[in-house]
């Protein structure tokens, strides 16, 4: 953990969300982004901070078990963060598919 980090819940419309160690806000989205494995310029302006807390490690923060690593989250964890927001771009997809070929 790098000093001055801070542990930031950021959220945004149709993904889940996520918590992350950056030292601002701008790094927080990078790395949410990345969770997300979605380009960063695609969900910079709608994400939104929800909670800004000191810096927390070797706990994840999404199911509370105690983990040996790096981040926030436990590798399970990560690839479930990782799987919805793939089902929600999915879903999306064929919903718009779907709308727009029945006209």
């Amino acid at each position: 953990m790098a000093k001055g980090n801070y542990l930031w819940w950021v959220q945004c419309e149709g993904y889940p969300d996520v918590p992350v160690l950056a030292p601002d806000w701008e790094q927080a989205t990078v790395q949410a982004a990345k969770l997300w494995c979605v380009p960063w310029a695609k969900v910079a302006a709608l994400c939104e901070l929800r909670e800004k807390l000191p810096a927390i490690t070797c706990v994840c923060q999404r199911c509370q078990r105690v983990f040996h690593g790096t981040g926030t989250l436990c590798d399970d964890c990560v690839s479930a963060v990782r799987i919805e927001a793939q089902r929600t771009e999915a879903a999306k997809r064929r919903y718009f598919r779907k709308l727009y070929a029945g006209k």
